[in-house]
């Protein structure tokens, strides 16, 4: 039977995730309540300016709450650009990304400045390239994802964003940015940023507002009227 399947069926399926339930998304007002512009606001929301920057990448590049939990210093390969090679598994140890293969992703220039900010911060011990960005106990040490999914809520409540029986939990950070950029990027760039392998995977993560969904639609309006304009308006 060797030779029948020319290619590996399976090589575009992802593995699911841990969680299946269904993740909401914040609104483009909530991100900016979270990440103002007031730079004491922002460090108030957040506590310390490790956590807000932390927060940060995951808003501004959708990475997996794992991958950021895993970037060293050696990561921040050039101005605006992370290398994402390594996650945080289950178990707290590190090892490759969720589907085995390495990525670049962009930083937008206000998340690189208070990257920037967080290594020279004298906050900050740990600086050296293989030292964890966002160290627990010590330089070798992540967070856990308990901790990042439970202080997440706490920043949210003082940012003034209520649940009111949404699911917004860290990965909602992801689901986020995929929606936004899916209106702004061609697929194959917002693939290569969030390291979907197949198109299907992409619109699960996809939750345009129903007001995206009619202007989406509008673009074809012109398309309609002129199939169906020559009906008599008695009709």
């Amino acid at each position: 039977m060797a030779g029948y399947i020319p290619f590996n069926v399976l090589e575009k399926i992802e593995r699911f995730g841990d969680d299946a339930k269904k993740r909401d998304v914040f609104t483009l007002e909530e991100l900016k309540s979270m990440f103002p512009d007031d730079y004491q606001k922002f460090i108030e929301i957040w506590g310390s300016l490790k956590h807000a920057v932390c927060y940060m990448i995951l808003a501004t590049t959708g990475i997996r709450t794992g991958e950021v939990r895993a970037l060293c210093w050696r990561h921040n390969i050039a101005e605006g650009a992370l290398l994402i090679e390594q996650a945080v598994k289950a178990d707290d140890t590190i090892a490759a990304t969720k589907t085995g293969d390495m990525r670049i992703v962009l930083l937008p220039s206000k998340a690189q400045l208070f990257l920037d900010d967080w290594r020279s911060s004298r906050e900050n011990p740990f600086t050296e390239a293989d030292d964890l960005t966002f160290f627990g106990a010590d330089r070798n040490k992540p967070w856990s994802r308990d901790y990042l999914g439970k202080y997440l809520h706490s920043c949210m409540d003082r940012a003034g964003i209520k649940g009111n029986g949404r699911n917004l939990v860290c990965h909602s950070f992801r689901h986020t940015f995929n929606t936004i950029m899916r209106q702004v990027l061609p697929l194959e760039v917002l693939q290569a940023l969030t390291g979907h392998k197949s198109e299907s995977m992409t619109n699960l993560y996809d939750h345009p507002s129903i007001e995206d969904r009619l202007k989406k639609l509008n673009t074809s309006k012109e398309l309609i009227e002129s199939v169906w304009g020559y009906y008599p308006h008695s009709l």
